[in-house]
């Protein structure tokens, strides 16, 4: 679902959850982890970069998955977000 297109990115978007959202899933999530596999891979043994790359990755989610929610709360006190996203 594209929330962008439904008109319920807005709370998502902005501070403080666009922040954690964007550093969560972008950085920890993605990018951190991304870059420690590859230094695995070519500078040190591969367990001692890709543990804490799958940690990242666990903290990336932790981040996404709050912020996402408590977008979704903060959706749901705006009435035009709420009818906008239950009409579909």
């Amino acid at each position: 679902m594209n929330r962008r297109r439904i008109g319920v990115y807005e709370p998502l978007a902005h501070m403080p959850w666009g922040a954690v959202h964007g550093v969560g899933a972008g950085l920890f999530g993605l990018a951190v982890p991304f870059v420690l596999i590859i230094l695995a891979n070519f500078f040190a043994p591969a367990w001692a970069l890709a543990l804490p790359g799958a940690i990242c990755v666990l903290i990336g989610g932790l981040l996404m998955c709050g912020s996402v929610m408590l977008a979704g709360n903060e959706s749901a006190c705006r009435p035009q977000d709420y009818f906008r996203f239950a009409r579909g």
